[in-house]
């Protein structure tokens, strides 16, 4: 209950002190200090000698550095999606700022707290770091697609996690949904709207 009445303060009050975050952050003021004359963290606004952070900015900058985001500081309501690539694709400079601006809109508009890798060792340690409510893959390769699919779903400390398959609307059918491991597959579209509506039918199945 105390921490669902501090997030509710944190969905209204959206500045944080460097004081606020090292006591959220579990971290040493020192630390957080560091993370804003070294690391680019940046400053909202400073009242008398206080600076202070926005709350999307915060979680923004433990997202890009693979450090874990407190509960406390994620406003109600928000989910955290984790899309998982093929290497070769996020590797392509092209596609990679399409990304960018993609996730920058989902952020935005759907108010999401959005992380993305590639597959392989990656894949597990995002998991574990980032904590995500759903895993959304690209399947680019079956078998990869599988593989991070069955470690979610037989691990227990993922337990709770969702996962759903990007794929051609045309390739969308039941075998293939099984044959994954999924509870969903997704159509390959860029619409926010239809994405959305999506993401919460897998969360709202029971």
């Amino acid at each position: 209950m105390k921490q669902a009445k501090q997030r509710d303060l944190l969905k209204r009050d959206y500045l944080l002190s460097l004081e606020q975050i090292s006591n959220y952050c579990g971290t040493p003021i020192k630390r957080i200090n560091n993370w804003v004359e070294s690391r680019g963290l940046k400053v909202a606004r400073v009242e008398g000698n206080v600076k202070k952070v926005r709350i999307d900015e915060l979680i923004d900058f433990l997202v890009r550095h693979n450090m874990h985001i407190p509960d406390s500081v994620i406003p109600i309501k928000v989910r955290k999606i984790l899309f998982v690539f093929a290497e070769d694709l996020i590797m392509d400079e092209i596609v990679l700022k399409f990304l960018m601006k993609f996730f920058e809109r989902l952020k935005k508009e759907a108010n999401l707290i959005i992380d993305y890798c590639s597959y392989g060792s990656m894949a597990k340690m995002k998991l574990l770091v980032f904590k995500p409510d759903l895993v959304i893959l690209d399947v680019g390769s079956t078998d990869a697609s599988c593989e991070l699919c069955h470690l979610v779903k037989s691990s227990d400390e993922f337990e709770g996690i969702k996962v759903a398959a990007i794929v051609e609307s045309s390739k969308i059918n039941e075998e293939l949904k099984n044959r994954l491991c999924v509870d969903a597959l997704l159509p390959r579209c860029v619409d926010i709207k239809s994405l959305m509506e999506n993401i919460n039918e897998i969360f709202d199945k029971v």
